[in-house]
């Protein structure tokens, strides 16, 4: 920071590049490996003042990088402090967890970590206990060329996909899907015009609605639709720009969650009994135009720029979605993804494959009541990244914590923790 310090004063006064001198004390930091590097010349008794500024900044890239140190005008580099509500606030959790029903957000790091840490320590005892024992038939243990035993899992054989009930039913186009369940729930009522007053056109035609949402689902666009389906190209044109955003589709596409999930079947999907799970995951996409958030992508894509659709799926409906870039973590979305929910839809439990893997997200879906059970992909690696209650030496088995958890740590930091929930939930921190 001294160094920043100095060439911004330096600078910001009017001073020019060949009166800079760095100061004896600033220079003394510098490694002796470094400093014929930012000479000119190796004769040179002055540091060149333009090498310094690149030394510097390659300095702040590091540290940035790092995370030690903070730049508030950046949106990936800015001070977490910044994006919390005001500490006060955390004097009024409980109200705040009250009136969302989340009540046990006061209690984080007191009961319900007394909670959390007595649960993990039955599940360590259990889980020994039924190895050993050989209660858990698919924990399979062998031993390898070199004497040392090893262990695998074992799943399940797929079963044989029954679709004899599905083979009966007569195939129905897409456009008529739609347009039977927006006749039904009267979906059209949410595409609203995007003028308050002042429109002469103030409820869309349901077709045009069907022919619009479709090409943009297709990735056509309005021009190739129209020639496509012989419907008027500036009707769509006007009803695209006038009742097509992204307000009324997510009305509409929440109304008609809301209809699946009032269905009898709806619960038939379920893979538990008394709880319902949800998966969230992207899926890449090329976009026809360039956009703020089109990323390229050889590993997805090709060539091509493209965007990632992240979407919360129910019981094969989508409750959630929202647009990421590929060079976003969809783990970081994930919170947002559950709790931004507007649906009827209850979700209990959410998982996802290793790109919803965050180390916070147990914790911030655990304070609004959902579960996280992410998909490991590497479940022995993750194994060895497990931490336990008790001292190390009281597990002997082929699975052994890594080490023990610092509660007294977790309880200092209560105020900080509590603080982070509180924004979450107010949705102060934008994502």
């Amino acid at each position: 920071m001294d160094f920043i310090e100095f060439i911004k004063d330096h600078y910001s006064s009017g001073k020019s590049p060949s009166s800079f001198k760095l100061p004896q004390d600033l220079e003394n930091t510098i490694s002796d490996i470094v400093l014929p590097y930012l000479k000119k010349n190796s004769s040179d008794n002055k540091l060149d003042p333009y090498l310094v500024e690149f030394f510097v900044y390659q300095k702040m890239y590091r540290i940035l990088d790092k995370g030690l140190l903070c730049c508030n005008g950046s949106v990936s580099y800015c001070d977490i402090d910044n994006d919390l509500v005001s500490n006060a606030l955390v004097d009024n959790v409980e109200k705040i967890a009250n009136e969302f029903g989340y009540l046990k957000i006061p209690s984080y790091c007191d009961q319900r970590l007394d909670d959390a840490l007595q649960e993990l320590d039955n599940t360590w005892d259990r889980t020994i206990k039924r190895i050993k024992s050989g209660e858990n038939t698919s924990f399979n243990i062998k031993e390898t060329t070199t004497g040392e035993q090893d262990w695998s899992l074992g799943y399940d054989s797929k079963d044989k996909l029954d679709d004899a009930f599905f083979k009966t039913l007569p195939q129905v186009d897409i456009a008529d899907i739609v347009m039977h369940i927006g006749d039904r729930i009267n979906i059209w009522s949410h595409f609203t015009h995007i003028k308050t007053r002042y429109n002469k056109k103030k409820k869309p035609a349901p077709l045009a609605i069907n022919a619009c949402v479709l090409s943009d689902a297709f990735g056509i666009g309005t021009e190739k639709m129209a020639d496509m389906s012989d419907l008027n190209h500036n009707l769509l044109r006007s009803t695209q720009e006038d009742f097509i955003r992204i307000d009324t589709l997510c009305a509409a596409s929440d109304g008609a969650c809301n209809i699946v999930h009032s269905l009898p079947i709806f619960k038939g999907w379920n893979l538990m009994d008394d709880k319902l799970l949800a998966d969230a995951d992207g899926q890449k996409l090329p976009t026809s135009e360039s956009t703020i958030q089109s990323r390229y992508s050889r590993k997805y894509l090709g060539k091509s720029p493209g965007i990632s659709i992240y979407t919360l799926i129910a019981n094969f409906i989508a409750v959630n979605a929202k647009n990421i870039g590929l060079n976003e973590y969809e783990g970081h979305s994930l919170y947002d993804m559950v709790n931004g929910n507007k649906t009827d839809v209850d979700i209990n439990m959410v998982t996802g494959d290793n790109h919803s893997l965050n180390q916070l997200n147990f914790v911030t879906l655990d304070s609004i009541d959902v579960n996280y059970v992410p998909s490991i992909e590497n479940i022995k690696e993750a194994a060895k990244e497990l931490y336990s209650v008790k001292s190390l030496d009281q597990y002997t088995g082929i699975i052994s914590p890594k080490g023990v958890i610092d509660k007294n740590l977790i309880t200092t930091q209560k105020r900080g923790i509590l603080r982070v929930l509180i924004s979450l939930l107010l949705h102060v921190i934008l994502v």
